[in-house]
This record gives structure tokens, sequence and C-alpha cells, in this order.
């Protein structure tokens, strides 16, 4: 199963912690909700590198393609390269959360 379609299931097993941290004075009070924050905040981050980093490597391979006289990959397939590496680490954030809180 896509990790994407993950998403809505882990955002449902969270929505009534959330819902009843949110009638709490200090709602970030809680270690889930920090948790859900924070790993995130790391996701993000961590695709954002791997998506620069599949740039740079997609450059390389372009210029070797061409320098060499090999025909280049075409920009669709660079592109889903890009995005399969930026998404991965949400992906992976998605189903160890999945694991967790179906407990």
């Amino acid at each position: 199963m896509n990790d994407l379609f993950l998403a809505p299931f882990v955002i449902m097993r969270r929505l009534p912690q959330l819902w009843f941290e949110a009638l709490h004075p200090d709602p970030l009070n809680s270690r889930e909700t920090q948790r859900a924050v924070s790993e995130k905040l790391a996701a993000f981050g961590e695709g954002l590198v791997a998506a620069q980093t599949e740039t740079l490597v997609a450059m390389a391979d372009f210029a070797g393609a061409v320098m060499t006289g090999r025909v280049p990959d075409s920009p669709l397939v660079t592109q889903q390269r890009i995005t399969e590496a930026a998404l991965a680490p949400a992906g992976k954030r998605v189903r160890a959360n999945m694991r967790r809180l179906a407990r």
C-alpha cells in the first residue's frame, strides 16, 4: 500500500487525543503531540536534503551523459526520482506511526 494512503489512518488515530489536548491550557504538554510535531519537522528536513541530493545526482548524470554521447534520462524520470527521494522520509515515518498507533 502506498505510504500516502496510510497518512489518513494515522491522523484518524491521533484525532481523539488531539481534540482532548485542545481543551488543555497547554496543548503541547503531551509527549505524543511533541513527538508528532518534531518527527514531521525532521521528515521535512530529511526530505528536503534528499531531494537536493537527488537533484545534484541528476545534474551530474545529465552532464556525464551529454559528454559521453549517451541519451540522458527524460525529465519525467528524473522528476520522479527526485520526488520519490523527497517523500521517502515521510513515508518511513508514516509506516512507523501506523505500527506504533495500531497497538
